[in-house]
């Protein structure tokens, strides 16, 4: 593994070292005292005057406006105003003052320097050749600090991560540059061919891939150098994914560990490689994350990121939630204001808690500037950024004038620099799954770890609350005790660590009767969803009347999940919906991921639709783990279908709660009296024996009610799962089914 220098350059370039950030408050140098002392005597001599009525009525709006937050401290409210600067507007200092004095004027406050791509340096470094756009002695970092901090705007060093260089530049000159020293690390695609082969066409970026752990320290080790040599106030990213194009990414690397975790070569759509890629990109989020707080904790990582997510192998949830981040850019780049509003509220409903500012470019937004601002603000969003200050033309500049009219100040991180946490929890995805005759499991996702409750009732006044596990980002509540075929009123809420609730709207559900287990997953319902390009289907005899449909592809472009939430444990059979016709694919891949494995299928969507077409019977766990992938990587026709899957419940397995020997729903003193009885005095035995065997020794024996009464009566261990839950056995014995 390489092992990167990570200690800071000698302070020798203006703006480059850390100090300047504790504002002095003197000239000698010795902080409030020191200024304190300098006062000059009379102005420590009171002289009050008698305040002319005017100046009463003025001193009394001014307390007015400060009793009802309305002073000038709440009318700088908080909203993230950043923009970018490519790295080809920032060669000068000149064009860097040019665009911080512009951005002063419009009010804005962040600014996302790019001073790393290529990778080459448009500052001092000594991992990074220096960039051919800047020349000596110029330093674009140290100006864009010292001019951006002279304004009070805070910089962002930004820096493109996975693309190392652009093939239209040749081979790099010099031979310290990350391409030519390792050539190994570059992006493979699934024929074979490096990156590297592109370079010379001027439309190619090369990509390196950070499954090699060389790539990623290098990465981490470049931002932590600027972090430690320079005040800037973040580091942020970009081109942290996969590239565009043919599927990648096959190096050697990512061959030799997916064959040394699975036994196989890597296919692109093998839902285990899916995962693994994801798992890549997740990790490169951390590695320079850990790296950059390492040597400043309190410093922001931002980062540019791909909107819709879940594309390219970059899904910033899972990057959000692990706390990798502290600051989303989602490039919400459309001039429709509607997909605008969906994909910026996804971002907003799984931000893990931290700050989202809506990606907007000024060219592709055709003019909308104002309406994707307000709808970011509508959404809740905390700031808006704009790519970039070089595009700003005037009919932009005009209203951003008037969306930013007041000062703003940066958005807190209360996670990192100790600012109260006042922002109450996002709930969103409030579903119910796992509906039984006297049980059903409401679901929802909050956007920060927090506390969930579910409040029901049969009728709109509620009246009983039952509540959730510990803090987490996704809720499962699971409701006992129902009335069969009865209608239930419920609401949802969530509380975080800091005490801020959020209660959603309330609605209503319907308890199962007896009778088969059926959970059907929909387009577009609860459970579903999508990667790529796909549209409505406008033919008639869609599940619940609709469906989507993409063209096939020889290498996947885009797919489609059904994910349901199984109320029970057992085997279920799996069965798939859609419109048949005759420029439908012949093998539609359908992968069924299952408690034992996963099964691929290739289903011919010419005949057969409009009914349930069996898969097979598999079994399943409990929850969401089971899922069918459905891929559009396909030939013999031109359309694929997602539409619906049933999951029905076949043979359910055997459930119980370890202890309740008596099977009376309890666990109490009469279980350990069932098992003596048992035992020596000739009693019945036990339904369940596994439940009867209470401390999961695998016999039945007096140990058990003992195990049992120590547990009830004298501060003994629970007995082991299932427990006080029920579930199955998850060891195995020669007792015997339930």
């Amino acid at each position: 593994m390489a092992v990167w220098p990570s200690r800071p350059l000698p302070l020798q370039a203006e703006g480059r070292i850390l100090e300047p950030m504790r504002r002095k408050e003197g000239r000698s140098g010795q902080g409030r005292a020191a200024a304190t002392s300098q006062t000059p005597q009379a102005s420590q001599t009171s002289h009050r005057a008698t305040p002319s009525p005017a100046c009463r009525a003025l001193l009394a709006w001014i307390g007015l406006l400060a009793i009802l937050g309305l002073g000038p401290r709440a009318l700088a409210a908080e909203e993230g105003r950043a923009f970018w600067l490519t790295r080809w507007n920032a060669r000068s200092r000149d064009e860097i003052v040019r665009t911080l004095d512009g951005m002063v004027a419009l009010r804005a406050n962040i600014l996302f320097c790019q001073v790393y791509g290529d990778a080459m340096a448009l500052y001092r470094s000594r991992l990074a050749p220096r960039s051919h756009l800047v020349e000596e002695p110029f330093d674009a970092l140290a100006a864009a600090v010292d001019e951006g901090h002279r304004h009070g705007i805070k910089v962002h060093a930004w820096m493109n991560t996975c693309n190392v260089y652009s093939g239209g530049l040749g081979t790099p000159p010099d031979p310290t540059h990350v391409v030519r020293a390792h050539p190994e690390w570059a992006v493979v695609a699934s024929d074979g061919r490096s990156d590297l082969d592109f370079l010379g066409d001027p439309d190619a970026l090369i990509f390196f891939c950070p499954e090699w752990d060389g790539f990623r320290d290098y990465c981490g080790a470049v931002a932590s150098e600027i972090a430690s040599s320079y005040a800037v106030d973040g580091i942020h990213l970009d081109y942290t994914r996969v590239p565009v194009g043919a599927p990648r990414c096959f190096c050697r690397e990512h061959a030799r560990r997916f064959a040394a975790r699975f036994g196989r070569a890597p296919e692109h759509t093998d839902p285990d490689f899916i995962e693994m890629r994801y798992e890549t990109i997740a990790r490169l989020f951390a590695g320079i994350y850990d790296a950059v707080t390492a040597v400043r904790p309190r410093i922001a990582v931002s980062a540019a990121l791909v909107a819709p997510s879940r594309r390219y192998f970059q899904d910033a949830r899972r990057v959000l939630e692990a706390g990798k981040l502290d600051i989303a850019v989602p490039m919400v780049y459309t001039p429709d204001l509607a997909v605008f509003e969906e994909r910026a509220r996804g971002f907003h409903e799984s931000s893990g808690g931290r700050l989202v500012l809506a990606g907007i470019s000024i060219a592709t937004s055709e003019g909308k500037v104002q309406e994707e601002v307000e709808a970011a603000r509508r959404i809740g969003l905390e700031g808006q950024a704009l790519f970039s200050y070089s595009t700003l033309d005037a009919a932009a500049r005009a209203e951003l004038e008037s969306l930013w009219a007041a000062p703003a100040a940066v958005p807190g991180m209360p996670w990192k620099d100790g600012s109260p946490d006042r922002v109450a929890p996002v709930i969103s995805g409030v579903t119910v799954g796992g509906v039984l005759p006297e049980e059903a499991t409401v679901l929802f996702h909050t956007d920060e770890r927090a506390r969930g409750r579910v409040e029901l009732g049969l009728t709109a006044r509620l009246g009983s609350t039952v509540e959730g596990g510990a803090d987490a980002f996704d809720h499962a509540v699971r409701l006992r005790g129902l009335k069969p075929d009865a209608l239930y009123h419920y609401r949802v809420a969530a509380r975080d660590a800091a005490g801020n609730e959020t209660v959603a709207p309330a609605s209503t559900f319907r308890t199962g009767s007896s009778g088969p287990v059926a959970v059907v997953v929909d387009d577009g319902g609860a459970g579903f969803t999508v990667g790529g390009p796909w549209s409505s289907g406008t033919s008639a005899g869609g599940n619940d009347g609709d469906y989507l449909f993409t063209s096939d592809q020889p290498q996947e472009t885009a797919w489609a999940e059904f994910r349901p939430f199984l109320p029970l444990d057992g085997e279920y059979e799996v069965a798939l919906w859609y419109v048949a016709g005759s420029n439908r694919v012949a093998d539609a891949p359908f992968t069924v991921v299952h408690a034992g494995g996963k099964a691929t299928f290739e289903v011919s969507q010419k005949t057969g639709g409009q009914r349930w077409n069996a898969l097979g019977r598999f079994p399943f766990e409990t929850g969401t783990a089971g899922h069918v992938r459905l891929s559009n990587q396909a030939s013999g026709g031109d359309v694929v279908i997602a539409d619906a899957v049933r999951f029905l419940l076949t043979e359910a397995a055997p459930r119980f709660v370890r202890g309740d020997a008596n099977d009376d729903g309890a666990v109490d003193i009469s279980d350990a009296v069932a098992i003596l009885a048992h035992l020596f005095l000739g009693g019945g035995a036990p339904r369940c024996p596994d439940a009867a065997d209470a401390n999961d020794s695998g016999k039945l024996d007096l140990s058990d009610a003992v195990y049992l009464l120590g547990h009830l009566f004298l501060g003994g261990r629970a007995p082991p799962a299932p427990f006080p839950l029920p579930g199955r056995d998850p060891t195995e014995d020669a007792l015997g089914g339930c």
